[in-house]
């Protein structure tokens, strides 16, 4: 008989870890529940934090310029990313953390590919610049780097 009401408040640290990292064959409403109970502790960041910079090495300057965001809100779409994905991942294939790291590259490649598409799109409507709307005008004439740094 399985049992389905887990009490994932009652677990430590170590076995939500062990759940993340070694369970290959974690059932996914096992792994959903962890993952929230891993949200709620703040266990996660660094998690997210290595999948960011792996996709771009200087993760405070792809948050600031590129995708204009702080940490937290970094942070909240890796949490979101991670809560989507628990409920498609398939137990035997890899392990979660692997999956997830897979994932949240794959999220924060396509939020660097949306916020740079923004700017070609800005770029390319530069004869009615008043009628655009007023984010992509900011992105129109924002310069790249410090430029009274370097004056």
């Amino acid at each position: 008989m399985i049992q389905t009401d887990f009490r994932f408040d009652r677990a430590t640290d170590e076995q939500l870890k062990v759940i993340l990292n070694n369970e290959k064959y974690c059932p996914t409403h096992l792994l959903s529940g962890a993952v929230q109970e891993m949200i709620r502790r703040n266990m996660l960041e660094d998690l997210i934090f290595y999948s960011a910079k792996s996709v771009y090495r200087n993760v405070k300057y792809l948050l600031q310029h590129v995708l204009k965001m702080d940490w937290d809100e970094l942070f909240h779409v890796g949490h979101i990313e991670m809560l989507m994905q628990a409920k498609k991942f398939k137990p035997g294939m890899r392990t979660p953390k692997t999956f997830f790291i897979m994932c949240l590259k794959t999220k924060f490649l396509k939020m660097i590919r949306d916020a740079e598409s923004m700017k070609r799109l800005a770029n390319c409507k530069t004869k009615n610049v008043d009628r655009l709307d007023p984010k992509l005008q900011d992105k129109l004439f924002e310069a790249p780097l410090n430029v009274e740094k370097y004056v």
